[in-house]
């Protein structure tokens, strides 16, 4: 029975582990969206202004680029899906 529930406990911290770094990506992606709406309405109004387009264009770019390589991250990571086996649990005897 102890070791049945170290096995337990053991899949409850790597769950919570889990669910800590998904908020944490979510929180980043809500930045970079965030950041890039704000880009985004900087360039339209630099649009009015000769000269400041650039500057605002440039800086849009970056976080398009950031933005591309989180994704490509994603991407590579996808083939570890970070699942936990509950086989220890099941392997009762």
């Amino acid at each position: 029975m102890r070791d049945l529930l170290q096995k337990q406990m053991d899949l409850h911290r790597g769950v919570e582990a889990q669910l800590e770094e998904r908020k944490a990506k979510r929180s980043r992606k809500h930045g970079l969206l965030r950041t890039l709406w704000q880009q985004a309405n900087s360039l339209q109004a630099a649009s009015n202004e000769t000269g400041r387009t650039g500057s605002a264009a440039e800086r849009l770019k970056a976080l398009c680029s950031e933005i591309a390589h989180d994704r490509e991250d994603v991407k590579a990571g996808s083939s570890d899906t970070g699942t936990i086996s509950d086989a220890p649990t099941i392997e009762r005897s």
